[in-house]
């Protein structure tokens, strides 16, 4: 049987290269250098970057940029203990640095057979030895995990024996040699890799097709083949799980409605994560296409590379029902677009401004929000001060090395930009905004500046954009756009004032009235406070508003008022805080301590490694943002300054990125005790309450990483929450004005509140929220006007009797009940995989019938809807059971402890056993509330159904705006299919249509005449492939249009052929 040959090697080890000259080229443009033109200037352009010698936020953002692309240094550089110091910048430098040293060796030697073999000293092979072992040990585990594998029927894929013995006879993926410690020779590359060390070396640096292609080379040598036929695609796995990163372009579309219904389509044809997580095995392979390790075919070509189809951790549901909604002629929202971050006042700051005497860009900026049709926001419609300002910006990149090197004393106005960005949609997690669009707008416009053409080209001070003119009209939830969304489809263009945007309007005119009245002292007053006939005036006072009764439009009830303002119309006068809020506030920030605590010491644990199911890495940079939050959290507030007499954002970001990388920054400046120091957090009035305790100028090293230091910080501070604690029961001046890093903000006066929300003339200052509820009613009366059935009787017909405490209540249905109900009226369901059997921890942990102790592993039950069902009244009956068990023992060993306490004790015994009673009755009060309310294990159920369910109506309503819009796709067959959402996998996403795509950079498309929907992923992939520019230069220029299939004809052939004119070369080379 042959050996692996060179030339094959060769090729591949070329792709290697090539992939690292893309990924620093695609950094070194983001930190503002020029790329280098030859893959062979991989080493020299890493060491350009100087990550040792660079400011602790530049090497924090250069070191998330390299861990981006080249993902396997975290498992590389990572310690045998977790305990030991945490990573720094030094430690990525010497690795990556020996790897592209190694990979260029390599790639020379096997692309030019005539000359002398490579040699690698001590110091590369004692790299490559670890970095090879740790990398192919966390890859096993991943895949085990991943696949749910048997860690012991998989011995045979074993590198080396138990006492690390890596006899290649005996274990066919052994890497390579031990380097020989006493001698330290030099080894050429062929006596110190082994065949599976040369694959799982170049593999690192390739993408997941090229890595098949290589190791498929393998099963043909003499060591490859002995692996069992069935083990092949678990290797395959193995060697792609800890591999580079290529940065893609980003894809050329036309924004158009076609666009967003394919994304749609898409989308709707992938599990939610939560739901796939839940799923069992063999249902997850339902979501997977190609081969998988549990398989036994590999042979295909196409089965080569398994794609999960699974959705992102991120919901795209708000973006594609908002540029569904954008596409809608009639509809006059507007929602926010992000344009871009304007910095309008950059300025050098001198070296004597900070600790390492080093000058720095100082910036301020704000980002810009527009508002309009998100597709009307394009390149050519952008005014000239705008395309100015962002050329500022890549001038800026180039003349930042010069600023660094700075020596000037003065501070320096610098020229001001905006950093460029494609535009997309604004909004955060919990809400939405948005505005009504003007009678008179046509088109969506850029945001004015007030920035002229011959302003945007000199170095001055801009004037901030002002921050009302961006803020929206109003808030929604994205629950709430979900409603919103439906509420369109079913209304249509039908004007008049069921439209959304009267509705809005009179909701926005409405509250204007109700604060007005408010603040003019006009609102009811009848009945004493909190009673139900004071609630009774208010509800018929808030309906005269609103009339929300009388035409059936919308209802605000008090409960939909912002807490403040139903609270002063029920008559409650605003709360202080007491001595008893204080003290439940430190005693949540002390059970936060220590939760982060025991995290960190779960996490520094010696027995978990990388790839374990258990395993999660210390996320050093989350650490160190908490660090900083909470040392500027505890710092004294000075009165006489405006920030409080703290950090800026800029000295923020160092001590930042300085803890983050801790050891680093012990003896080198910038040195943490002097940053500490010169924040003043370490003496003088504005001093940290406890940090002295750990650190001080005299003892600046005594925690040697940030792992021991947090873990102190994390003692220290649950000892000085407690001492407070001690403290403020007997202090009242304490209570009457708590702790500023107690963050507890005064309850505000209806008039400090309305001051805040209207002004004199009564416009609003700040975007109106809209009513919780605000589209039941409309969506109660469209639904059953939509059905033909009485909207009382569609009301009823949802509503649930529920229990709560002890009594029988009815419950109206929920807004999410009537679009279900909706669908179900016109014959569609949700897709098959919501109907799948899926398990919980609550399952299964009553029906596991375990024997090997408390903390075994659980055995997996995956039940249906109807089975979870029928079991749940049992289990939540043999909780309460439980609970009402522990509670009585609780109770008892109260009277035990109380009874104790009586007897003759001394002073300090008496002491632990009041202690004790004091846990002891905070366990009971916890017992009791989880038996009146629901248990946490019914909740965490509950809220992951909920989560499941809500995704299920998110895809319905996803669903009909992509049926309502299925005319914009080219149908090969000439006619929508019969197709329903329930059976979308098997009919619409198999429908062939005729699709182009253009190719960036470039004046040509290519085509494809019956794609099916549910392949044009690969289109698009096909489209980013980098070997596709030069391949078009050989098409003649007026052909601009070309047929997918020949591309992939060509990229096929230059695949089968290019080992094989390798091997000619070498030929050639050897003659």
């Amino acid at each position: 049987m042959k050996k692996l040959q060179d030339h094959v090697l060769a090729a591949y080890y070329s792709d290697a290269r090539l992939n690292i000259h893309l990924c620093l080229n695609d950094i070194r443009e983001k930190i503002g250098r020029r790329p280098i033109p030859n893959e062979d200037q991989i080493v020299g352009s890493f060491k350009e970057f100087s990550l040792t010698s660079l400011e602790p936020e530049k090497q924090e953002r250069l070191i998330r940029f390299l861990r981006k692309r080249f993902p396997f240094v975290d498992v590389q550089v990572e310690g045998g203990k977790k305990g030991a110091p945490t990573p720094l910048p030094k430690y990525f430098d010497n690795l990556l640095l020996d790897l592209f040293k190694s990979i260029n060796l390599l790639r020379n030697s096997f692309i030019h057979p005539a000359e002398p073999e490579a040699q690698l000293d001590y110091p590369l092979q004692k790299a490559l030895f670890f970095a090879l072992g740790k990398t192919f040990d966390a890859a096993l585990n991943t895949v085990i995990t991943r696949f749910q594998l048997d860690a012991i029927k998989l011995e045979d894929l074993r590198r080396s024996d138990g006492n690390g013995v890596k006899d290649v006879d005996c274990f066919p993926l052994a890497l390579c040699k031990a380097p020989d410690k006493e001698k330290k020779t030099t080894l050429t590359q062929s006596d110190f890799l082994y065949d599976f060390g040369r694959i799982l070396l170049c593999s690192i640096f390739l993408d997941k097709s090229q890595s098949a292609e290589l190791v498929s080379h393998f099963w043909a040598s003499h060591h490859g083949n002995k692996c069992r036929t069935d083990r092949q695609p678990i290797i395959r796995e193995l060697l792609s799980v800890y591999r580079i990163r290529l940065p893609l372009s980003r894809l050329q579309t036309d924004d158009s409605l076609t666009t967003v219904t394919l994304d749609s389509l898409s989308e709707l044809s992938r599990c939610p994560r939560q739901l796939f997580d839940a799923l069992g095995p063999q249902d997850q392979q339902r979501f997977r296409t190609g081969n998988s390790p549990g398989g036994t075919d590999s042979n295909k070509e196409e089965e080569e590379n398994s794609t999960l189809m699974r959705r992102g951790m991120s919901n795209r549901f708000p973006s594609l029902i908002m540029r569904f909604l954008d596409f809608e002629s009639s509809c006059k929202l507007r929602f926010a677009i992000d344009c871009g971050q304007f910095y309008y006042n950059v300025r050098l700051k001198p070296p004597t401004g900070f600790v390492d005497q080093r000058a720095r860009v100082r910036r301020l900026g704000k980002k810009i929000i527009g508002y309009g049709r998100l597709h009307e926001f394009t390149d050519n419609s952008k005014p000239a001060p705008w395309k100015k300002l962002e050329q500022n910006y890549l001038d800026s990149l180039k003349e930042e090395e010069l600023h660094n090197r700075s020596v000037t004393d003065k501070v320096e106005q610098l020229t001001p930009y905006i950093v460029p960005c494609k535009p997309h949609y604004h909004y955060a997690d919990d809400r939405i905004g948005f505005r009504l669009a003007s009678e008179n707008e046509n088109r969506a416009k850029w945001p004015d500046l007030g920035v002229s053409e011959e302003k945007a080209s000199n170095a001055v001070c801009l004037d901030p954009p002002k921050g009302r003119a961006m803020e929206p009209d109003f808030w929604i939830s994205h629950r709430q756009l979900l409603h919103l969304a439906f509420y369109i489809h079913l209304q249509g263009n039908t004007p008049g004032p069921r439209s959304i945007e009267s509705m809005l309007k009179r909701y926005r005119n409405g509250m204007a009235v109700l604060f007005k009245a408010i603040r003019e002292r006009k609102h009811p007053r009848t009945g004493e406070a909190r009673s139900e006939q004071r609630r009774e005036a208010v509800t018929k006072w808030l309906d005269s508003i609103f009339n929300g009764h009388n035409n059936a439009l919308f209802t605000v009830t008090l409960a939909d008022l912002p807490r403040v303002v139903g609270r002063f119309l029920m008559g409650v006068e605003p709360a202080k805080y007491s001595g008893q809020d204080i003290a439940q506030r430190v005693k949540r920030m002390v059970d936060k301590t220590e939760t982060l605590y025991n995290d960190i010491k779960y996490l520094a644990r010696k027995d978990t490694k990388p790839g374990k199911k258990n395993y999660r890495p210390i996320k050093c940079g989350q650490i160190a943002d908490f660090l900083t939050d909470d040392l500027l959290r505890f710092q004294p507030v000075d009165p006489a300054h405006s920030d409080g007499g703290k950090l800026n954002s800029q000295h923020y970001q160092i001590l930042q990125a300085a803890l983050a990388y801790y050891g680093a920054h012990l003896d080198e400046p910038p040195r943490i005790v002097d940053l500490l120091d010169n924040a003043g957090l370490l003496s003088g009035d504005q001093a940290h309450p406890f940090l002295y305790r750990l650190i001080t100028r005299d003892q600046p090293g005594r925690y040697r990483n940030l792992i021991e230091f947090y873990k102190q910080y994390l003692l220290e501070r649950k000892e000085y929450l407690n001492c407070y604690a001690r403290v403020v029961q007997g202090d009242k001046a304490k209570v009457d004005k708590p702790a500023s890093w107690l963050r507890m903000r005064q309850h505000a006066t209806i008039d400090t509140w309305l001051a805040e929300q209207m002004d004199k003339d009564d416009h609003f200052k700040q975007p109106l929220p809209l009513a919780r509820n605000f589209f039941y009613h409309p969506l109660l009366m469209l639904v059953a006007e939509k059905i033909g059935i009485d909207p009382g009787e569609l009301e009823r017909e949802g509503t649930q009797t529920v229990i709560r405490k002890g009594k029988q209540v009815k419950v109206r249905p929920a807004t999410n009940w009537l679009i279900q109900r909706y669908l179900n009226h016109i014959g569609e369901k949700s897709q098959e995989m919501y109907t799948l059997p899926r398990r919980h921890d609550l399952f299964d942990g009553h029906l596991d019938k375990r024997t090997g102790g408390r903390y075994a592993p659980k055995n997996s039950h995956y039940l249906t809807e109807k089975e979870r069902k029928d079991l749940f009244p049992a289990i939540r009956q043999e909780i309460a059971a439980k609970l009402r068990t522990r509670l009585e023992k609780e109770k008892d060993r109260k009277e035990r402890l109380e009874q104790q306490k009586k007897s003759g004790l001394t002073k300090k015994k008496k002491n632990q056993v009041t202690r004790q009673i004091r846990q002891v009755k905070q366990e009971i009060d916890y017992l009791e509330r989880q038996i009146e309310k629901r248990p946490k294990q019914l909740k965490h159920y509950k809220r992951s159904e909920l989560r499941i369910r809500h995704q299920a109506v998110q895809d319905m309503v996803l669903y009909l705006f992509t049926k309502a819009n299925l005319h914009s796709l080219q149908l090969t067959e000439g006619q929508a299919p019969d197709w329903s959402l329930k059976t979308l996998g098997h009919t619409l996403l198999s429908t062939k249509v005729h699709f182009e795509l253009p190719v960036k950079n470039t004046s040509r498309c290519l085509v494809h005449p019956e794609c099916k929907i549910k392949n044009l992923g690969e289109l698009r992939l096909l489209v980013l492939d980098r070997r596709l520019p030069t391949l078009l230069d050989y098409y003649p220029p007026d052909e601009s249009i070309i047929d997918q299939a020949e591309i992939r004809a060509e990229l096929s052939s230059y695949r089968r052929c290019r080992v094989k004119v390798m091997a000619l070369i070498h030929k050639l080379e050897n003659a």
